[in-house]
């Protein structure tokens, strides 16, 4: 059975229409989005095997492209994923007690997955977001501001929502 379903290939070939035929690798970041949300959020070796196959490339290329860039898992993730920034104007701002929050409230450490598979947490680097700090994101939707205790209550919202 193929990993790239009718519907994924659907999408891939719109992502390449997009690219002159003899720069469709370029279609590499696209192709590995499509792929990580269409397959529970984690990229495996296969994943990328079939991303490398379908442009022709070699999966070198391909792996070099998802261990670079931090929005690609190689791991399992929960459904939401909260990405806590830990740049110093959030760390200036009280970061250090959001993390520890986060961290008491889903029982795991950054990158596990909560044992009913719906949080995942990571700390990262700047979301661009500073006169906002302490922040964190999940999905599309930043939430600023945060202090211990609204982060647990933003979490106690997703949870109901997942």
């Amino acid at each position: 059975m193929s990993l790239i379903t009718p519907e994924l290939e659907a999408k891939f070939q719109k992502v390449l229409a997009r690219y002159p035929a003899d720069q469709k690798q370029s279609a590499v970041i696209p192709m590995l989005h499509l792929f990580q949300e269409a397959h529970g959020g984690s990229l495996t070796h296969a994943h990328q095997q079939a991303v490398a196959d379908y442009l022709s490339v070699p999966v070198t290329k391909v792996h070099e492209v998802t261990t670079f860039y931090t929005m690609y898992s190689l791991e399992p993730r929960g459904k939401a994923v909260l990405n806590v920034c830990r740049t110093l104007p959030c760390a200036l701002n009280g970061c250090e007690s959001v993390v520890e929050a986060v961290h008491h409230k889903l029982g795991v450490e950054p990158k596990q997955v909560t044992a009913d598979g719906k949080f995942s947490y990571e700390e990262v680097e700047c979301l661009a977001m500073c006169h906002l700090g302490p922040v964190m994101q999940v999905g599309e939707e930043i939430y600023g501001n945060l202090t211990s205790e609204s982060v647990v209550k933003v979490i106690d919202e997703l949870g109901k929502k997942l």
